[in-house]
C-alpha cells in the first residue's frame, strides 16, 4: 500500500507524466466538442439554437451534477475562487451570441482561421498573465497549426469587419476563459469549472429555448442525448488537460484536431469529400498534435533519465 501511494505521488509531482495524460484528456476533450458541432449540425436541420443549447446544457449539468456528488460528496460543490469562476462563466456566456452573430455574416471558410487563432492567443496570454514559461517549440507547433487551419478553410477573407469582429471576440472570449481556467487549476473541484458554467448557460438559453421551442422526434431525442453525453466529455476532457498541463502550449495547440475531426464527420454524416488542400492542412495540423506529444515524451523519458 505504501509503495502504490509513492508511486501514485511521484507521478502527481511528475510534469512530465502530466503533460502526457493532459494531451490524451485535450484529444478526447476535442473530438467531444467536434461531435457536439457534428450532431448539432444535423438538429439544426429540425430545432432552433436556443432549443437545443437549453437541452443540451441542462443534460451536461445534470450528469455532472451526479458524477460530483457520488465521486466527492457535497463538498465537490465548494469553490476556493468564486470571483474567478463569475469571471469564467461571464466570458462563456457571451460566447454563443458572438458566434452566432459572426455565422449569420461570414461563410465558415473565413469565420474558422480567425476562430482557430485562440490556441495562440491561450499561449500567449499564459506567458504573459500567467508568467509561464516561454517555449519556442510548442508556440512553434501552434502556428504550423494555425496554417494547417487556413490552408483547410481556403476563406479568402472579405471586407466583413463586423463579422470578423464577432469572430474575434468570440476567440478572444474563449481565451481568456481559458487562460483563468489556466489560473485556477491549483484549487477547488476540477469538475465544478464544467458545472457551473453549464447551469449558467441552461439558465439563460431557458427562455429562448421555450420561446423556439419544437415538439421532439423519437430520433431527435435520442441524437440530444447522444449531444449531452458528448458536451460532458468534451468538458471533462478540456478541463482536465488545461489544469494537468504544466503549460498552456503542451495542449492549446491540439485544438487544431477539431478540423481532423470535423472532416471525418462531415464525410461519415453529410457526405462532406475532403479536397486536395484539405488533405494537406489535416497533414500539418496531424504533424504540429503529434510533435507536441513526442516532444512530452521525450523530455519525460529524458526527465526520468
Amino acid at each position: 500500500m505504501i509503495k502504490k501511494n509513492s508511486m501514485i505521488a511521484n507521478q502527481k509531482n511528475n510534469p512530465h507524466q502530466q503533460d502526457f495524460s493532459a494531451i490524451l484528456f485535450a484529444i478526447m476533450g476535442y473530438l467531444g466538442y467536434s461531435i457536439v458541432d457534428a450532431l448539432t449540425k444535423w438538429l439544426l436541420i429540425d430545432l432552433h439554437l436556443s432549443q437545443i443549447a437549453m437541452i443540451i446544457n441542462s443534460m451536461s449539468a445534470v450528469i455532472l451534477f451526479f458524477i460530483i456528488l457520488f465521486t466527492q460528496g457535497i463538498q465537490g460543490f465548494k469553490v476556493n475562487n468564486p470571483r474567478m469562476h463569475i469571471y469564467r462563466i461571464l466570458f462563456f456566456l457571451s460566447v454563443p451570441y458572438f458566434i452566432l452573430k459572426a455565422l449569420d455574416i461570414l461563410p465558415l471558410s473565413e469565420f474558422y482561421p480567425i476562430f482557430f487563432l485562440t490556441p495562440i492567443f491561450v499561449i500567449i496570454g499564459s506567458i504573459i498573465f500567467l508568467k509561464e514559461p516561454f517555449e519556442k517549440t510548442k508556440i512553434l507547433m501552434a502556428f504550423i497549426g494555425l496554417i494547417g487551419v487556413i490552408i483547410v478553410a481556403q476563406g479568402s477573407f472579405a471586407t466583413h469587419w463586423d463579422g470578423f469582429l464577432y469572430t474575434f471576440m468570440a476567440m478572444l472570449c474563449i481565451s481568456a476563459g481559458t487562460i483563468i481556467l489556466r489560473g485556477m487549476k491549483s484549487g477547488g473541484a476540477k469538475l465544478t469549472l464544467s458545472f457551473y458554467p453549464s447551469v449558467a448557460l441552461a439558465v439563460v438559453y431557458t427562455p429562448f429555448g421555450y420561446y423556439n421551442y419544437v415538439p421532439l422526434s423519437i430520433e431527435n431525442i435520442g441524437i440530444l442525448s447522444a449531444v449531452g453525453v458528448t458536451l460532458v466529455m468534451g468538458q471533462i476532457g478540456c478541463v482536465l488537460a488545461f489544469t494537468r498541463a504544466s503549460s498552456s502550449g503542451t495542449v492549446a495547440p491540439l485544438q487544431y484536431t477539431s478540423i481532423i475531426w470535423g472532416i471525418v464527420l462531415g464525410y461519415l454524416m453529410f457526405d462532406n469529400t475532403p479536397t486536395t488542400p484539405s488533405m494537406i492542412g489535416t497533414i500539418l495540423i496531424i504533424y504540429a498534435g503529434l510533435f507536441n506529444i513526442m516532444f512530452t515524451k521525450t523530455s519525460m523519458k529524458l526527465k526520468a533519465q
